[in-house]
């Protein structure tokens, strides 16, 4: 890693934006640093951000994906284990843990992991996070790690292979919010639907299956709960 990104990564926290002019600076070459927000009342941290782009920009204010942040602060509490399945930077795997759990948090990018462990200590919870790096449902078997009590999972369209592998962590009944990424490509190049797939193998598997939100043409996010 390069010097000006440690240097990046050790300094200052800063606030969140919230001006236009801010929301401008975001836009600029070299916004990145660590931030402080409260995406919940109940739900403060500090995480890391290279800021380029509307998801980081997103994140520096605390507005990334706010239906799933209900989602979790609604179903996540003290002492419970969680699993962020494709954690990129760490903003719901801090975010997770200021709500009390501890978390594994699944990430294929390595530089990722270090900065998510960093973050955990920054935060003052290093003990209640663990960094997996490696790519889930080709090294990582999920059924090789305990089961937790929620699963978050967002893997840019490999959701099902993975899902699919785990049939012990299924079993053990996790509630699941998983992110479907669509249409799927298949060998045979016809489109696929793999938010139809998961939920089936849901059901199979005895849960309920939600939509998070109104389905979209390309992604949206299912909740899977063991009736």
């Amino acid at each position: 890693m390069s010097l000006q990104k440690k240097t990046a990564r050790h300094a200052t926290t800063k606030e969140p934006l919230t001006t236009l002019l801010d929301v401008v600076a975001a836009k600029s070459v070299s916004p990145e640093g660590w931030y402080k927000v409260t995406p919940t009342d109940d739900c403060t941290f500090e995480f890391y951000s290279h800021g380029k782009g509307r998801f980081q920009r997103a994140r520096i204010r605390g507005k990334l994906e706010q239906d799933v942040m209900r989602e979790l602060n609604n179903r996540v509490s003290k002492g419970m284990h969680v699993w962020d399945v494709g954690a990129a930077w760490g903003y719901f795997t801090q975010a997770i843990v200021s709500m009390g759990a501890s978390v594994t948090a699944f990430e294929i990018d390595s530089d990722r992991c270090d900065i998510i462990s960093e973050a955990a200590e920054r935060n003052g919870w290093k003990d209640r996070v663990t960094a997996i790096d490696g790519a889930v449902g080709d090294d990582i078997v999920l059924d090789n790690y305990p089961s937790p009590d929620v699963v978050k999972m967002d893997i840019e369209g490999w959701e099902y292979e993975a899902i699919k592998g785990a049939r012990e962590t299924l079993s053990a009944g996790p509630t699941w919010i998983v992110e479907v990424h669509e249409p799927e490509i298949t060998s045979d190049g016809i489109p696929a639907r793999p938010g139809e797939r998961m939920e089936s193998l849901f059901q199979e598997h005895g849960y309920n299956v939600t939509y998070l939100k109104e389905r979209s043409a390309t992604n949206y996010h299912i909740v899977a709960e063991k009736i």
